[in-house]
């Protein structure tokens, strides 16, 4: 590898992974000599390749034959190999690595991370790579950007303290030509934000989110938008202070920039937006709570807020479910922007129904503690319109039970893709698993869920089908993520789970201590074996024949296991060679509830030197 004229020092991508697949199809074992040839390979790749005046087109190799046949332990030494030169072979990184195909977290602050945590952060980041980085690291990674070709068309930057380590550097020009997006989180001074902006000329889009905004950096801003009138930007701010800024100097805002701002800071009071302020911001958050004598929605009429995205209505001092009248309907149609729209403690009626159905803006609907009300009958309007906005519905803590009529009105509702029933009780109802082959919808009309959460507490919904309830309206074949909190699994939950074909991401939970939990019959489509990453289960009782089904489940990289009662002889069936590159933990009986036996067994089996690869705990 030392000759300059060695063929490894002028390897291409393709070479590269024609070499991986060779390895494979030979089925040559993991050792040292293999690690070592190609991490060596891996190296002079990424060194020869700017010699190579090749733009690496990551699409091009992303479907091909390589990605289905190279075995999965090399990709993953490929991870750590590139972990240790990207981060300058320090071992004090973190030892959590965690990649699916369009995923990858690298984690540099500490030895181990909550996995709750991480999992809802990497579900917001789908095909990005994020970096976390500690006040050490600033100057690698500047070290890293320096030394790429930096082609990206999207890119975030999150900084809890001050960025201009990473941007004043004069030799390190983040926005090139290739940049179409970009999105800053910070909060800057009047001079930071000056030095920023003189970057962003080239940009298309640019969205700030900062704490706190003034008069200087607004007027920045409003200049930056009126030189650059190609570059749309949004600023979203949680407070303007308002102390030395007479709304009435304020330039006009100009058409290319958009300001949504929580508050106003007078001191150190937070206040609303003032009327005389409206002009220049818009407030992203209206939230109206209901008093003894409070007139509902007048001001939204009247200072037209039209604009705001987040609406909150909030009924819980009403003595009871309130229900929106056609005064009410009347108000909310000034709000034209809605995307999120949150109501506590309504009625739900066919009218509302009818008007989230007209609404063209809202994308998520979240009511919690509701009466449903909906009466297809009595709708005189027998209202046929559908929506194809709305993506997410969130229903939680029905004090009424819920009935099929809601149905009619949740199949209008086309482009949904995410639903969640919490403390939410339906019509229990007999159901003859022969009808389930008979679905109501026609296949052309059929909507498919991609997210689904379900959790019930109360032990009174054990005979609730609620897979067959929503299967009704939607089509649960395409199901990528399940959560599903019941009382016991039933024959029609079995049923369902069958049809899943895409699972990836799936938590079950069942309260019923007598319930026996079976992971082959709840999975019997090999589809849904094959695509699943991330299996949490919490049941009474795991069994071997259980943990024997996981070993098949060979693309698992998260399994946390909490269950009342696991014996000696069950864990002895988990092997660490089935879990080599799975994220494992046993939740429950934790660490001091375990018998000696078992953590002596399990800190045999797991514990490993490699400060890269995570123990079980």
């Amino acid at each position: 590898m030392d000759n300059q004229d060695n063929i490894a020092n002028k390897i291409k991508i393709q070479d590269f992974l024609d070499i991986l697949l060779i390895i494979s199809i030979l089925d040559i074992e993991k050792s040292k000599e293999r690690n070592k040839f190609i991490k060596a390979l891996l190296i002079h790749f990424i060194i020869e390749m700017p010699n190579l005046k090749q733009t690496f087109v990551f699409d091009k190799y992303y479907d091909s034959y390589h990605d289905k046949n190279i075995r999965r332990n090399i990709l993953m030494d490929l991870w750590i190999f590139l972990l240790d030169i990207i981060t300058f072979d320090d071992k004090v990184i973190s030892g959590y690595i965690l990649h699916t195909k369009k995923k990858l977290l690298i984690d540099f602050e500490r030895p181990m991370i909550d996995l709750s945590t991480n999992i809802l952060f990497l579900k917001y980041f789908p095909s990005k790579i994020c970096l976390r980085l500690d006040r050490t690291t600033d100057k690698k990674i500047i070290d890293l950007l320096l030394t790429i070709n930096f082609r990206t068309k999207k890119l975030e930057l999150s900084f809890e303290e001050n960025p201009m380590k990473l941007l004043k550097n004069k030799d390190l020009f983040i926005c090139t030509k290739s940049l179409k997006t970009l999105k800053l989180t910070c909060v800057f001074t009047t001079e930071e934000l000056k030095i920023f902006l003189e970057h962003c000329s080239n940009l298309q889009r640019l969205k700030i989110c900062t704490d706190l905004l003034d008069f200087k950096q607004l007027s920045l801003l409003i200049d930056f938008s009126n030189k650059n009138p190609k570059v749309f930007s949004k600023i979203f701010c949680v407070a303007f202070d308002s102390v030395t800024t007479d709304p009435c100097l304020v330039k006009p805002i100009p058409e290319n920039i958009v300001i949504y701002l929580e508050n106003i800071q007078i001191e150190s009071n937070f206040l609303e937006v003032p009327t005389i302020y409206k002009p220049l911001f818009i407030e992203y958050f209206y939230r109206y709570k209901y008093t003894k004598n409070s007139i509902f929605l007048t001001d939204a009429v009247s200072f037209d807020i039209s604009k705001s995205k987040h609406v909150t209505l909030n009924f819980d001092l009403y003595n009871s479910p309130f229900e929106l009248d056609t005064f009410i309907f009347t108000s909310l149609r000034c709000f034209t922007s809605i995307q999120y729209f949150f109501l506590q403690n309504i009625v739900i009626s066919n009218e509302f129904m009818s008007y989230v159905l007209e609404s063209n803006s809202i994308t998520q609907l979240i009511i919690n503690k509701f009466v449903c009300a909906v009466n297809y009958k009595c709708d005189a309007s027998k209202n046929t319109i559908y929506n194809q906005k709305l993506k997410y519905i969130y229903l939680e803590d029905s004090l009424s039970y819920i009935s099929m009529d809601i149905l009619i009105y949740l199949q209008r509702f086309k482009g949904v893709i995410g639903l969640k029933l919490i403390k939410v009780d339906i019509e229990s109802t007999e159901i003859d698993l022969n009808s389930l082959l008979d679905p109501l919808q026609k296949e052309e009309d059929k909507i498919y869920l991609t997210n689904l959460e379900v959790k019930t507490y109360s032990k009174y919904a054990k005979d609730s089908n609620f897979l067959h309830f929503i299967s009704v309206a939607y089509d649960l074949s395409k199901l990528n993520e399940i959560s599903y909190h019941v009382y016991n699994i039933t024959e029609t939950d079995y049923f369902y789970f069958s049809k899943m074909n895409c699972l990836k991401d799936v938590f079950i939970s069942i309260h019923d201590k007598t319930n026996i939990f079976i992971f082959c019959k709840l999975f019997s489509n090999c589809n849904s074996i094959h695509n699943i990453s991330d299996l949490n289960i919490e049941i009474s009782k795991i069994t071997k024949k259980n943990i024997q089904f996981l070993f098949k489940i060979k693309n698992l990289q998260m399994l946390r296991i909490s269950c009342d009662e696991i014996n000696y002889e069950t864990i002895k069936c988990f092997k660490k060679k089935y879990f080599k590159n799975v994220y494992f933990k046993i939740e429950n009986p934790n660490r001091k509830k375990r018998s000696d036996k078992i953590k002596h067994y399990l800190d045999l089996e797991f514990s490993t030197n490699d400060s890269r690869i995570p123990d079980y705990y």
